[in-house]
């Protein structure tokens, strides 16, 4: 007997099977569509907000309200276990030392804060990825998956957003599919205006003499940034499939701030006092394009794919700085300094990559090959006034600075399910690795190449279908980011000062973890202990000399730990009302001649709580609570994030409410949120060194609201389209 669903059911008798014929060739069966019935069915799904894979944990953000009309930064607050400061740097697990991909591949041209959240469909997180992944953040991987409709016939949804203080985006996002094509488009646009104040207050000791360096300042920045995505993909038949896409954007913001700075000596008599003011404008352009290729066979557990991925990016920076000094004796300024620095700057990144799957030996086995290259060049130009010459140009505070890396790498994976419950992967990568630092000003060039080995491990019990228990294991690798090799003196800020250090070399990792997932009823709790050792990690440092002007720069220190626990519950009390909630803990230790007493050592927590309540016949109503404890600096820079080992930085917390109406039979939706509801999100940091302690704090323009409005058009035929991919898996009907 056949049958499926919106077909007839169809009966085939006198079949005999006996033991020396065990299978019999019945052809191709053909069974009639039913068009009455099918026309009443609407496949409709709703995913879990957190789903757990072998390697990864995957949050479904696309119904993510407190962050519709917001970017990619938006939805990263609402994460379990990731942080985001005041610029927008991404930690996980209080290290900023975490890969972020879009689409599994490094993005130059959009960040997170360019990248509309409603283009964001799902979130993965993984914190000990296999030797598919490329080995760079030693706290993981955040990737980023972005929407994408593959449904036939002409479909899309546009969406529209305005918030306060000046703040609008909009998205179109098209596709269309005939036949063996699909061709699909995406243009996105984004228009903000960002506030902010700052305040510092450093107290140095010099040979047992106190003084004091007191900063504060305003600023606004404007920008406005432009998407544009067209792909295609062609179905050559039901094995092989080729896509290619091409993106292109633009980027220009302009802003202006306002700084005040007074030294003062140990009786608070005034030293000297000028007033900064600098305008700066910023364009860049960047295009980036993919060719994939995809091969499936007859046997479900073979898959070829290849990829050819370049992206190149430019920019350029104009920074128009005034500083005047006051002589405090008669009141009147002493002397007006005007300074200008001119920056150009490129990057290109090409990627190709083969991977192969197969069956062997009752397993998988997974492999493939990389190659990586990447290229940058900046070009800094400083110049001072002068009434008689007009703008000349200071050689002495002007460079070019060149910086390449090639990777070659090559993985191998084994995948063994041991029994109907006990699950085996062990994976080992190796790669080659080449760069070149080329600091032209001072004709001085520094290479590093080196060779390394990234084993995995992943081990996973399944009690029922409900309850498992997975152990992971990596090593993993943060590379030094280019500018922190700059030798080159950066003088844009007179009394704080800061320089790259070419010597620096890669930090490694070793990250365990065991975790498991529990559910009983409506009710899954998700537990999970961890334990990272660094070694030769990559620290901020800063110093004050005599004159109270700082340094910064970058060493590798010998070693750090950090240990922790991780808590998420999911609790179904209705239909109507989910409540999500996450605690996380992390104890950190850090080792190095730089290293503070404050700071050698740190306990720090987080906690968040994300309630989804859908009213029927009213609307969704979310409510997002996060809140970070003090904490020490990320005790590693590397390429993504700041911090240091000298510093920690004060509490902070913060809610976002969002309610979105759904209107149209759920095509056009209302939506509208406001972040930071009580206005509470600050940033106020301490930094210690041997002769100074520093205090600051920092605020944006955090509290905003937000309206917006969504349309999907043709959606039918994306249910139908669901209906039709259910049907062609089944082998042998037409």
């Amino acid at each position: 007997k056949l049958s499926f669903i919106g077909y007839s059911t169809r009966t085939i008798d006198s079949i005999f099977i006996t033991p020396k014929q065990p299978e019999v060739n019945l052809g191709t069966l053909r069974i009639k569509l039913v068009e009455n019935n099918l026309q009443g069915v609407e496949i409709t799904e709703k995913r879990a907000p957190i789903e757990y894979n072998l390697d990864k944990k995957v949050y479904n953000v696309d119904q993510n309200i407190v962050s519709m009309g917001g970017t990619a930064i938006d939805i990263m607050q609402t994460i379990p276990a990731v942080q985001v400061d005041i610029d927008g740097n991404v930690s996980l697990r209080g290290s900023g030392n975490v890969n972020i991909l879009i689409d599994g591949k490094p993005s130059n041209l959009v960040s997170l804060d360019q990248l509309p959240s409603s283009m964001v469909e799902r979130v993965e997180i993984v914190t000990n990825p296999s030797a598919r992944y490329d080995p760079d953040g030693t706290t993981g991987i955040i990737n980023i998956i972005l929407k994408k409709n593959r449904a036939e016939g002409f479909n899309g949804m546009v969406s529209v957003n305005a918030g306060t203080n000046d703040k609008y985006n909009a998205s179109a996002n098209l596709n269309y599919r005939v036949k063996k094509f699909n061709f699909f488009t995406t243009y996105n646009f984004r228009q903000f205006t960002n506030e902010g104040t700052s305040l510092l207050h450093r107290e140095t000791n010099i040979n047992d003499t106190l003084s004091y360096l007191d900063q504060s300042g305003n600023s606004r920045r404007k920008g406005n940034f432009h998407n544009f995505l067209l792909g295609t993909d062609f179905f050559i038949d039901n094995y092989n499939t080729l896509s290619l896409s091409g993106m292109y954007n633009i980027r220009k913001n302009e802003g202006k701030e306002y700084m005040d700075n007074l030294n003062t000596n140990y009786l608070h008599d005034t030293l000297s006092q000028f007033y900064r003011n600098s305008a700066n404008t910023n364009d860049n352009s960047g295009y980036q394009g993919i060719l994939n290729y995809k091969r499936t066979f007859d046997d479900k557990a073979k898959e070829l794919t290849a990829d050819v991925f370049y992206s190149y990016s430019d920019g350029s920076s104009d920074n128009l700085i005034t500083q005047q000094y006051a002589q405090f004796s008669n009141g009147w300024p002493a002397r007006l300094i005007q300074q200008k620095t001119i920056s150009d700057n490129s990057r290109s990144t090409l990627t190709a990559q083969t991977d192969y799957v197969t069956s062997l030996w009752a397993g998988r086995l997974e492999t493939g090959y990389k190659y990586r290259y990447s290229s940058e060049d900046s070009d800094y130009g400083f110049y001072n006034y002068d009434s008689t010459f007009g703008w000349v140009s200071d050689l002495s505070r002007s460079n070019r600075f060149k910086y390449s890396e090639s990777i070659h790498a090559a993985y191998l994976i084994y995948t063994r399910e041991i029994t109907d419950k006990l699950y085996l992967q062990g994976g080992l990568r190796a790669e080659a690795a080449q760069t070149e630092s080329n600091q032209v000003t001072q004709d001085s060039i520094f290479k590093n190449d080196y060779f390394s080995l990234f084993p995995t491990l992943h081990i996973r019990y399944n009690f029922n279908d409900k309850n498992l228990i997975q152990f992971s294991y990596s090593r993993r690798v943060n590379r030094p980011w280019s500018r922190f090799l700059n030798p080159f003196i950066d003088y844009s800020d007179p009394l704080n000062l800061s320089a790259g250090n070419p010597a620096l070399k890669p930090e490694y990792s070793n990250s365990l973890e065991l975790g498991s997932t529990l559910q009983i009823g409506n009710t899954t709790f998700t537990p999970s202990v961890f334990y990272t050792n660094t070694s030769g990690v990559i620290s901020r440092i800063m110093s004050v000399d005599n004159n109270g002007i700082s340094f910064t720069t970058f060493k590798n220190q010998n070693k750090s730990s950090a240990a922790g626990i991780e808590l998420i519950l999911t609790q179904q009390f209705f239909k109507w009302w989910r409540l999500n909630t996450n605690f996380s803990y992390y104890h950190a230790e850090v080792d190095g001649p730089d290293v503070t007493q404050q700071t050698a050592s740190s306990n720090s927590w987080t906690f968040r709580l994300n309630s989804l309540m859908s009213i029927p016949r009213l609307a969704d109503i979310q409510i997002n609570f996060n809140y970070n404890s003090p904490m020490v600096f990320n005790p590693s820079t590397g390429r993504h994030g700041g911090g240091g080992t000298q510093g920690k930085m004060d509490e902070n917390y913060w809610a976002d409410l969002g309610l979105k109406k759904d209107f149209l039979d759920g095509n056009l939706s209302l939506s509208v949120r406001l972040s930071d509801v009580f206005k509470t999100m600050k940033f106020n940091m301490t930094t210690y060194g041997s002769n100074f302690t520093s205090t600051s704090e920092r605020t944006r323009d955090s509290r905003i609201l937000f309206v917006g409005l969504s349309y999907k058009f043709n959606d039918y035929k994306r249910r139908q389209q669901k209906l039709q991919d259910m049907i062609q898996e089944l082998d042998g009907f037409e």
